[in-house]
This record gives structure tokens, C-alpha cells and sequence, in this order.
């Protein structure tokens, strides 16, 4: 069922495209799917999702952000 979640999420995050949350699980999915240069997008798109939200609401989000960032490298690696 990757691809249905895939398809999910990519909906979810194309209407919700600053969504760190949303992003990372979009990037995951692409990645179990290899498709690793879109994953790197995502996990990218999340990262830059918690760099540009106010003070107050990155501290609620910045796991996200070093989830994306340890994938970035693993989906590197796998390259």
C-alpha cells in the first residue's frame, strides 16, 4: 500500500506545502519507493518548512527537521 500512501501524502502536502510533518512522511514513502530525488526533495522541503516558521512554532516542529535531516543522508548514501 506505499503507492496509495504516496499518493496521499503528496496530495496532503501539495495543499498543505509548508507542513513539515506532512513532508517528512511524503519523503519517507518516496524513499521506501525509490525515488530518491524526490525524496531529497521533501525531506529538503521540511527542513526549509521549520527554517521559515516563527520562533514560537519551530520549537514545537524542529524534530522534523533533524528526521529530514538524517534521511537526506541516508538517501545520499544510497545513491
Amino acid at each position: 500500500q506505499l503507492q496509495e500512501a504516496a499518493a496521499a501524502l503528496q496530495k496532503y502536502t501539495d495543499r498543505r506545502s509548508y507542513d513539515p510533518e506532512g513532508l517528512y512522511w511524503y519523503g519517507k514513502s518516496l524513499a521506501a519507493l525509490g525515488k530518491s530525488a524526490e525524496a531529497r526533495e521533501a525531506f529538503g522541503q521540511c527542513i526549509e518548512a521549520v527554517d521559515t516558521m516563527p520562533k514560537h512554532r519551530r520549537a514545537e516542529v524542529r524534530k522534523w527537521k533533524g528526521l529530514a535531516k538524517t534521511e537526506l543522508k541516508t538517501v545520499a548514501a544510497s545513491r
